[in-house]
């Protein structure tokens, strides 16, 4: 292509727009009707390689359904690697310093206070993000990610929990529309613990 005399490489996907754009020639075109167009031809283009949408929601279901963390969601800062049931990050048995080092070393010998853990909730009801643990009466740790897994038929969730609940099996309440609903705890990855259909 050319311009003024001056010759402009373009790359597929700007001469496929730039190939949109002259095609509907003096009509106006929305940012929508441009975003569904590249969308579309996308789709189109990756259709051999089985290509499909694939969006945040889907992306935080996986995730959970894998008991994997999101920094910042299901963490605070108020939150330590204990804790957060994230220990293997931690080697206080390196010789050398580093940034942490000591905090991490005091929250391991003074005992651990909470802990992140997986919930299912056997009646189906879905507490809120934020929603509040209730251990006699009071507030004692929050709901911190849940989901319905369309893949494990069932409501699963990560919340931070006082340590002695934090027992696979167990159990604890959770606030749900101003009722006590019990959730199950459930310890390591939902959906293939082994790891196994990753491996396949």
């Amino acid at each position: 292509m050319e311009r003024s005399g001056t010759h402009i490489r373009l790359t597929a996907k700007e001469f496929g727009l730039l190939e949109y754009l002259m095609r509907n020639t003096g009509r106006v075109l929305s940012k929508t009707m441009i975003a569904e167009h590249v969308w579309d031809e996308l789709l189109e283009k990756g259709a051999d390689l089985d290509t499909r949408p694939f969006g945040l929601e889907p992306q935080r279901i996986l995730r959970l359904e894998k008991g994997h963390v999101i920094v910042g969601q299901d963490t605070d800062s108020e939150s330590n690697l204990h804790e957060a049931a994230m220990p293997w990050l931690v080697k206080n048995d390196k010789e050398f310093e580093f940034v942490g080092k000591w905090a991490t070393q005091q929250i391991h010998d003074r005992g651990l206070k909470w802990m992140l853990v997986g919930f299912e909730s056997p009646s189906g009801a879905i507490p809120v993000e934020g929603g509040q643990v209730v251990v006699d009466g009071k507030s004692s740790g929050r709901v911190t990610s849940v989901r319905h897994s369309q893949e494990l038929g069932k409501v699963i969730g990560l919340a931070i929990v006082p340590i002695d609940l934090a027992v696979d099996g167990g159990t604890f309440d959770v606030r749900v529309d101003g009722q006590n609903v019990q959730m199950k705890v459930h310890l390591g990855a939902f959906f293939d613990p082994a790891g196994e259909r990753l491996k396949a």
